[in-house]
């Protein structure tokens, strides 16, 4: 019997079933994972942030329960160590303006944009804003949050984002960091810088 080539993931709320990858996605800017992602019917698409914590949050809480619990936090660790883009785009307006954009599945079909005020300084969960997560996210629960990526990196983690407004609208990806002192909910990287990406595609019933 061939070997699998990917994990299943179950309990994902609002998601389903999804089959996660064993390899990341090729290292490209989000605009051509977002290209790549709009063409994947059959294969593996990149995920919004949303999304992937929700597969985060799933594993998580089957982690004593699922054998391939471990395994898959290991990969997810690893990947992450390089940086994982994901397909949710942040757009902080200039100075005098205080509506910025999270743009969720950036260029597809389901593409979600939420405003608010999300510029503020970096820090551990417990100091950012609830609406600034749940927007980002899809998650308020600031306990949770803490705890899943402490999982899967073993330390703390901290949300990052753009601290003050500029002259003009700044345009960052979300993407997920770690190192060997932090995990990091990273909301300000560059849009022209490469990452790899998960691959994931709903599991058909």
């Amino acid at each position: 019997m061939a070997r699998r080539n990917y994990w299943v993931i179950e309990g994902m709320a609002d998601y389903g079933p999804v089959r996660l990858s064993k390899q990341l996605l090729a290292t490209d800017t989000q605009d051509a994972h977002a290209e790549h992602s709009r063409k994947a019917r059959t294969i593996y698409r990149a995920p919004s942030m949303p999304f992937a914590h929700a597969l985060f949050s799933s594993l998580y809480l089957q982690r004593n329960s699922n054998p391939q619990a471990e395994e898959i936090r290991k990969f997810l660790r690893e990947g992450m160590m390089d940086g994982i883009s994901t397909l949710t785009r942040l757009i902080y307006a200039p100075k005098g303006e205080t509506t910025d954009k999270v743009i969720h599945d950036y260029k597809q079909t389901t593409e979600k944009i939420l405003t608010g005020n999300f510029v503020g300084k970096n820090g551990k969960i417990g100091v950012i804003e609830k609406g600034v997560l749940l927007a980002v996210l899809g998650d308020d629960n600031k306990k949770r949050i803490a705890e899943i990526y402490s999982w899967i990196n073993l330390t703390p983690v901290y949300f990052s984002r753009i601290n003050s407004r500029a002259i003009i609208p700044i345009k960052t990806v979300a993407r997920f960091d770690v190192n060997s002192y932090r995990a990091y909910l990273n909301c300000y990287w560059n849009p022209e810088y490469s990452n790899s990406s998960l691959g994931v595609r709903a599991v058909r019933r």
